[in-house]
């Protein structure tokens, strides 16, 4: 009786693994899909100030060069996170690292 349980208890892990393999990719496409369509936070003016620890003339300066790309609605002007990403470049150099 011990080795029918045994036999049973790998065949219930084998139907168990073919049935949730599947699932677990599928979930994977899913969050890929959600990343893909989730929306950039957008920062205002001071919120990109504090986060680049700069001034609004220099994020202004920064717009004009276009390093940094803002988005308007009217008046109001906004950085997404994308774009501040974008902007922020690696120093390979080692004579900038700590």
């Amino acid at each position: 009786m011990i080795v029918d349980k045994h036999i049973l208890s790998e065949i219930l892990d084998d139907k168990l693994e073919k049935f949730v393999a599947p699932l677990y990719t599928k979930i994977a496409e899913l969050e890929a899909e959600l990343e893909k369509r989730s929306i950039d936070h957008l920062h205002t003016i001071d919120e990109t100030k504090e986060r680049l620890k700069c001034d609004e003339s220099t994020l202004y300066r920064w717009r004009i060069k276009g390093v940094l790309k803002a988005h308007a609605i009217e008046s109001r002007v906004y950085f997404k996170e994308s774009s501040i990403q974008e902007a922020l470049i690696l120093i390979k150099s080692k004579k900038y690292l700590l």
